[in-house]
């Protein structure tokens, strides 16, 4: 009876084949490749077998048909779920001849369909049938069929997979399991990738049943759905819209381009998936591999959260300046930059640094935290603040400096030389300090971004050249300056930013202590 299953499976199937290789359902795929195996010849067999007619699989009747043959001899395959197989069946097949399909014959099948599919199995049933003329209907084509027997796929979660949803539970993702298999079959999967397979589910004649708002309050308990159709899979996005949540969706075949289009972001398979599909969804996923898209997510979360340090290192920067072109005004005392100084900082330093923070690598808790409010503005309140702080520590520090030398009876230009190098050495720690929003630095590496490393090692380079090369400081209006002037501009730079450090060492002690209480 398998090489008579494997025959129907070949015949009764959409796969198209070029050069040996083989795309469309990975179902069907695997029934091909199954009668290749068993040395069936698919090519003597299908011209034989010459298509006339094919009633395509829906999920009103789960299963799909084909006619085939010529003149007065007609042959029907059939295959779909094994309750829809059996249902249209009258005889089933045995070795060499067909007997009677009792109802307790009936039950046993799909008894044995059950222990399948609690196995983690997708069964289907198959069955045939032969006519002296070709049948004009669905319903005539799919009737008084010979059932032949039940198949089994093992369709095994990738190993990554289950990793990927657990990252994506941390990262405050929600996920919801949509399926058209047998709940036993669904169960059986869920828990092998890390769903609790013993939770509530919700078959698609169950939502059937639930008006608009009962399945928007039922989808808040319910993460995995059987047996569902395209239209319950674009009933259940829709709720969780209405819901106000954002909705990505992910699939292949025809039937869930619909969902896929009402999502936020659809995400279709680029190997297995349709043109239907892909061309309804906003990403094409090119490997198939879920775990991609939570390399994805956690890519634009870093891309979003560097974006963010290097804004608010750029800002602070800006904030300090002009905050450090008052103090002359408000005391009555020079200009702390000469001007070539200023539009040095202005045309190269901040704009280079900036620049550095998009090459930054993830922090070790990004994936931990929960999604982003897509309304939530950017400047928000807690940005706001994380700008004017290290610019008031940058302000102060320079503002120190220049005036002690100032006061203490310096130059003009030796005093502007103080603040000028601890300008820069204030935005070389401001910068170190800032590639990190929530870990310490020294946890994450302090030389693992390397355009930052070449930043810092060229801005303290040119701080040397300008201080101790004559013919520079004439171009940049420096002058030498003493060991305590050194000391002085060093560790006034170093207070003004590294309490940022500090704090974040701080706040990792209280998160850990507060986990340890819970």
């Amino acid at each position: 009876m398998r090489r008579k299953i494997l025959e129907v499976g070949a015949l009764c199937n959409d796969v198209i084949e070029k050069d040996r290789a083989l795309t469309g359902d990975p179902l069907e795929v695997a029934l091909v490749q199954a009668a290749r195996e068993e040395e069936l010849d698919l090519g003597v067999l299908r011209r034989t077998h010459a298509l006339r007619n094919e009633f395509t699989f829906d999920n009103h009747r789960k299963r799909m048909s084909v006619v085939c043959g010529e003149n007065d001899a007609f042959w029907i395959g059939v295959k779909g779920a094994p309750e829809a197989i059996l249902e249209r069946s009258i005889h089933q097949a045995t070795e060499g001849s067909e007997r009677p399909l009792t109802e307790a014959d009936r039950q046993a099948f799909l008894n044995a369909a059950a222990r399948m599919a609690a196995a983690g199995l997708r069964v289907i049933g198959f069955a045939e049938k032969r006519e002296e003329r070709i049948p004009l209907s669905q319903d005539e084509a799919e009737s008084g069929l010979i059932f032949i027997g039940l198949a089994g796929l093992a369709d095994p979660p990738r190993l990554e997979a289950k990793g990927a949803i657990e990252a994506c539970r941390r990262a405050g993702i929600r996920l919801v399991m949509m399926t058209g298999d047998h709940p036993l079959t669904a169960r059986a999967i869920a828990g092998q990738v890390g769903f609790d397979a013993d939770a509530q589910l919700l078959t698609g004649p169950e939502i059937d049943l639930l008006s608009a708002d009962e399945l928007r309050e039922k989808i808040g308990e319910v993460s995995l759905y059987t047996g569902i159709s395209p239209e319950h899979k674009l009933r259940i996005v829709e709720a969780f819209r209405e819901r106000g949540e954002r909705v990505a969706v992910t699939g292949d075949g025809i039937n869930d381009a619909p969902a896929l289009a009402a999502a936020n972001i659809g995400v279709a398979m680029g190997e297995t998936g349709t043109d239907v599909a892909r061309e309804a969804a906003d990403v094409v996923l090119s490997d198939d591999n879920f775990a991609t898209i939570v390399h994805a997510i956690e890519e634009g979360r870093t891309l979003f959260a560097n974006l963010k340090k290097g804004v608010r290192y750029y800002l602070a920067c800006k904030v300090a300046l002009i905050s450090i072109t008052l103090v002359p005004v408000l005391l009555r005392v020079p200009a702390p930059f000469a001007p070539i100084q200023i539009i040095l900082m202005e045309l190269f330093m901040d704009l280079a640094a900036s620049a550095t923070f998009v090459t930054e690598l993830a922090e070790a808790n990004l994936m931990t935290l929960p999604p982003r409010d897509p309304k939530a503005p950017f400047m928000d309140r807690a940005m706001i603040g994380s700008i004017l702080i290290p610019a008031a520590g940058l302000f102060a520090a320079v503002s120190i400096c220049y005036l002690a030398s100032w006061y203490g009876g310096a130059e003009t230009v030796r005093a502007q030389t103080v603040a000028f190098v601890t300008w820069l050495l204030g935005h070389l720690f401001l910068a170190l300090n800032l590639r990190t929003e929530r870990e310490p630095l020294l946890r994450l590496g302090l030389f693992t971004n390397r355009s930052m490393n070449g930043w810092v090692a060229a801005t303290a380079a040119f701080i040397l050249i300008t201080t101790l090369v004559p013919a520079a400081r004439l171009v940049f209006r420096t002058a030498p300056l003493s060991a305590s002037d050194w000391l002085l501009a060093i560790g006034t730079a170093a207070i003004g930013t590294f309490w940022i450090e500090l704090f974040k060492w701080f706040a990792m002690g209280r998160d850990r202590d507060g986990k340890q209480n819970h």
